[in-house]
């Protein structure tokens, strides 16, 4: 048990190291794996000889829609390489392996929330600490404040121009951290932000969940990615909206604020976008809008041109193969909507299944939390629905909070632990 916790203590505390954590090593071809992927698989093997029937409740509640997701996600695979064989198998089998790792890193999140839950939560604000930190730190290399290998100087600077925002000649640098671009910072904040605000709702008002809310909060306004910024409005308005407080001039003033922080946030980035078209010519790549609709239309039209792909699509992580054909990409490409992104690798059948799952998540929110756990899901699914990469540690963790019932045992000690602990 203790092997299991030092484990998942390391995967909260690492949740901040995103693939940007490779170039400061000097290595930007290397392969990358989160770190948190790694060890929650290796804190599940160790909790292995410690399952019983009664700390594997939620497991069996959640067992039915993963089992679908794997099912599904092995026959896109098979349909992709019926579609496209390929001798290169780390490309095809890159993102299901991945997957398979994330509900790895989902399963165990769910066991360790209801019998550690608050381990959980000082490790989690920990990491939420880290992310906040390591974006100043970013910040701080790149205006050579403090010390810095020369790999992390260079691309820190480089960073710094190439994700602000430039509004009337001012520069207005947007928090990335560890991560390649500010979008997905965001979004890894976002979903610690979504997972304190569950836990302080649902009575555990520790001073580390208002450590982790506070810093999550700030690192997610800091990346001033504008699908995050509407998300956290979501989540506000949801949360104030559920809150019983006999502060009346609570309600008004938070909703003001998050209203007024979202006008801020898309002024800035509509007045950033127009000074840039003016003074350069429009182009696809690395274009926000125009890349993400050139892949809308091509994604569609890899269905129209494969008939055979609509059930199961043509493999999950293979649309950059494709798109890598127009000369326009490299093969590693995604196609940045969520949404359109599973029709076309997972098929009809698996954005079907998906649907479900999260239909079922849905119920189970409101069950939890009425009209606060629906905003919270809704707030998580607008962030992570123009994501390069919609496959997020945090935003996993936020999900499997949502799908543990918090009020269960008092301070989430439940007798399966007691019996534990007390075992010689």
């Amino acid at each position: 048990m203790r092997l299991a916790s030092f484990f998942y203590a390391l995967a909260l505390l690492t949740l901040e190291a995103g693939p940007a954590t490779k170039v400061f090593f000097g290595g930007a071809e290397m392969m990358w794996l989160d770190p948190p992927l790694i060890f929650s698989m290796l804190a599940l093997i160790a909790l292995l000889p410690h399952l019983n029937r009664k700390n594997t409740r939620l497991w069996r509640e959640v067992a039915g829609p993963l089992a679908a997701l794997v099912l599904v996600c092995g026959l896109c695979v098979l349909s992709g390489f019926l579609l496209r064989p390929t001798d290169e198998l780390y490309n095809a089998l890159r993102e299901p392996s991945r997957f398979a790792l994330m509900l790895v890193w989902f399963a165990t999140s769910c066991w360790f929330l209801e019998q550690r839950r608050e381990m959980v939560l000082r490790y989690a604000a920990a990491g939420a600490l880290l992310g906040l930190l390591s974006g100043i730190y970013v910040y701080c290399a790149a205006m050579r404040l403090l010390p810095a290998p020369l790999a992390l100087l260079v691309y820190a600077e480089q960073y710094w121009i190439r994700q602000a925002l430039w509004v009337a000649g001012v520069f207005i640098p947007r928090m990335g951290g560890f991560f390649i671009e500010a979008p997905p910072f965001g979004l890894f904040m976002l979903g610690l932000l979504v997972f304190f605000l569950i836990a302080l709702r649902s009575g555990a008002r520790s001073r580390a969940t208002k450590v982790g809310l506070a810093a999550a909060l700030v690192g997610t306004i800091a990346s001033l990615a504008d699908q995050v910024m509407v998300a956290v409005v979501v989540c506000l308005a949801a949360s104030v909206l559920s809150l019983r407080t006999q502060v009346r001039w609570l309600r008004p003033f938070v909703l003001g604020a998050a209203c007024c922080l979202l006008a801020a946030s898309a002024n800035l980035s509509l007045q950033s976008k127009l000074e840039v078209e003016s003074d350069a010519p429009t182009v696809i790549y690395r274009e926000s809008v125009g890349e993400r609709n050139f892949h809308l239309r091509y994604g569609i039209s890899l269905l129209g041109q494969q008939p055979s792909a609509v059930v199961f699509g043509i493999g999950p992580g293979r649309y950059g193969e494709y798109a890598s054909e127009t000369g326009l990409f490299p093969d590693t490409v995604t196609m940045q909507y969520t949404v359109p992104e599973i029709l076309v690798e997972w098929g009809v059948a698996g954005l079907a299944v998906w649907l479900g799952v999260l239909a079922m998540l849905g119920a189970r929110a409101w069950r939890a939390h009425k009209l606060a756990g629906l905003g919270l899901l809704l707030g998580l699914l607008i962030a992570d629905s123009f994501q390069a990469n919609w496959k997020s540690e945090s935003v996993f963790l936020a999900v499997a909070a949502l799908c543990v019932r918090w009020d269960k045992t008092e301070n989430g000690v439940d007798d399966a632990q007691a019996e534990v602990e007390a075992a010689p």
